[in-house]
């Protein structure tokens, strides 16, 4: 201005009125600067609409991903848990690499209820929420109900593929298939057992859980050279893949008719055999052998014992809930010479009996058989 006094931003000078003209280059960046910001807020939200949640998998999950918005897909495994007085409900999902739980509090809950979302077990869901990772434990929190997806395990079972043992990949884990084979070993763990399954194109291992096993009509006929077909979640432990059936109907013997099942219990004698004489070929089986003990071992859920009859070794694991029941003590000394009956089981490629209550393993008394 005339007055030469500095003015800012006015447009008109305070002390002499005289009128301040702006240089176009100030008003475009000025004006381009609002265009630009409100574009990319346009864009922003655009984006957020139309890009997909990332799909994680179970196992991928690490602490320093909580509160990250993700998404998982897998099958529910168990019956989901309603809340009414919190107004809250959670439910696990199982994508074959691991299990995670999804809890959902307030009106979402109420939401889901409503419109009829809320999972059954066996059905597959497709979910997206925040993560919440606390002592190595993860779950995740759903904040909208419309990123819940459930399909029921009536449509699953329609659409489920059969595939050839080659044709399972880590591509398609987490994925409901169906195969068939022949059991070519077997071999037992704390809660259940695999079946080592092979139809020529390759082989893979089935995981039963005892919970499952347990409810099979005709169990007793799952013994090597049999043929199986198996509906389960494709899954991977220690870098090898698995199935692993959900219910004891996804297991059926190739040609055995649905009545048969496994005789009632009677009292039949199991003969005592030698320990060379109990090999790979009965694991599975109920045996019962002789011997003396020669190791005794604690480890964190019951006691390992090893049994020697002059022909052989063989380990003797008895777990907490049967060690305990056990009142005669002179079981756990070494040079003791005792009864056992159990199952037959591998662990390590290691035989083992596994008795399943206190009366099946005993002290034989001297003169005694």
């Amino acid at each position: 201005p005339s007055c030469n006094r500095f003015v800012g931003v006015h447009t008109t000078c305070p002390y002499c009125g005289a009128k301040i003209s702006k240089r176009m280059s100030v008003m475009l960046f000025k004006y381009g600067a609002l265009a630009v910001a409100f574009i990319g807020l346009i864009l922003l939200y655009l984006a957020a609409r139309v890009v997909e949640t990332k799909v994680i998998k179970v196992r991928d999950v690490i602490p320093s991903m909580s509160f990250a918005y993700v998404r998982v897909q897998g099958t529910v495994p168990f019956q989901p848990r309603i809340y009414p007085e919190t107004k809250s409900l959670s439910f696990t999902v199982d994508d074959g690499t691991g299990r995670i739980s999804i809890k959902a509090y307030g009106a979402v809950t109420e939401e889901l209820i409503r419109t009829d979302k809320l999972p059954k077990i066996g059905d597959w869901v497709d979910v997206a929420g925040q993560l919440q990772v606390k002592e190595e434990r993860a779950s995740m929190i759903i904040q909208r109900p419309k990123e819940v997806k459930v399909t029921s395990a009536e449509v699953l079972i329609a659409q489920v593929p059969t595939l050839k043992i080659a044709q399972i990949i880590r591509g398609k884990i987490g994925q409901l298939i169906k195969c068939e084979g022949k059991i070519i070993n077997i071999r037992t763990f704390p809660k259940g057992r695999s079946l080592k399954i092979s139809d020529g194109s390759g082989d893979i291992d089935i995981v039963i859980w005892d919970s499952v096993y347990e409810k099979i009509p005709n169990r007793g006929t799952l013994q090597i050279g049999r043929e199986i077909s198996v509906q389960g979640i494709i899954g991977e432990y220690r870098g090898k893949l698995q199935v692993q059936p959900r219910a004891p109907e996804e297991i059926k013997i190739v040609g055995a008719k649905e009545e048969v099942t496994v005789a009632p219990p009677v009292a039949i004698e199991i003969p005592i055999l030698s320990i060379d004489q109990i090999t790979k070929d009965r694991i599975g089986q109920i045996v019962s052998c002789q011997g003396t003990v020669t190791q005794y071992r604690l480890f964190s859920k019951g006691v390992s014992l090893v049994i020697s009859d002059g022909t052989g070794r063989i380990s003797v694991t008895l777990w907490d809930k049967v060690k305990n029941q056990i009142t005669d003590r002179r079981i756990f000394i070494v040079g003791t010479q005792i009864s056992v009956r159990g199952k037959l089981g591998a662990y390590r490629e290691q035989l083992q009996l596994v008795p399943q209550r206190a009366g099946d393993i005993r002290v034989i008394e001297s003169g005694g058989g």
